[in-house]
Order: structure tokens, then sequence, then C-alpha cells
């Protein structure tokens, strides 16, 4: 599923493409995690067990609270509260090994704007 994203994302993202690499790691593991959610209760908790302790996972299931499966804000969510996280959310994929050298943020693309393959996949 990841890797498909990615694929997708490819065609989508020609002109920031070396600009984006940890935007578009943030989509692609956002969209997995809401396939994951839609999976049975075993296949979610083993997928948890697997993930619990790993900081980037656990910062795309905050991103999940914040974002829907169709790539909108959740009620009572504005678009500064979800701002505010990406620092949180950057930092959590900095530690395990998303350098900004290799998987540079593109700064000036700015809350929902990270999620456009995925509003466009519910569309």
């Amino acid at each position: 599923m990841h890797e498909m994203v990615h694929a997708l994302q490819s065609y989508t993202e020609q002109e920031t493409w070396n600009a984006t690499q940890l935007n578009r790691e943030f989509e692609a593991h956002l969209i997995q995690q809401i396939y994951i959610n839609s999976l049975e209760e075993s296949e979610r908790t083993w997928w948890y067990e697997k993930s619990k302790n790993d900081s980037r996972w656990n910062a795309t299931r905050l991103l999940v609270r914040y974002i829907d499966e169709f790539g909108n804000l959740r009620p009572g969510i504005t678009a500064g509260k979800l701002q505010k996280i990406i620092p949180k959310i950057i930092s959590d994929f900095r530690d395990v090994g998303y350098d900004n050298i290799d998987y540079p943020w593109l700064n000036s693309r700015k809350g929902l704007d990270n999620f456009n393959n995925l509003r466009s996949l519910y569309q």
C-alpha cells in the first residue's frame, strides 16, 4: 500500500519531487494507517503491537486524529491545529532515520496541502 502511494505521488509531485520526500512520507504513512484502521480488530491489534514503539507510526496515528479517511480535517480540528503538530511529527520521523538530507521537508507546503493525493483517491 505504502509503495503504491509513492507510485501515485510520482505522477502528481513532478515539480516538487526532490524537495518533498518527508511530506510524501507523511501522506503515504497516513494512507497506510487509514487502511490498517479498516482491518478487523485482530489485524489492527497485530499491527499496533508491531509498531507501538516506533515514533513514526505513533506520529502517524496522531495524524489520523486530525485528518479523516477522505483527507479532510476532522470536526473540531482547524488548519492551525494541524499546522501546530507538524513539527512534532517531523521530529518523530527524524528520530527513526528520516534525515533532513535524504528526506527534506518542504515547509512552504502547509497543512492539508500535504495530503492532496489522499483527497483525490476518495473523490
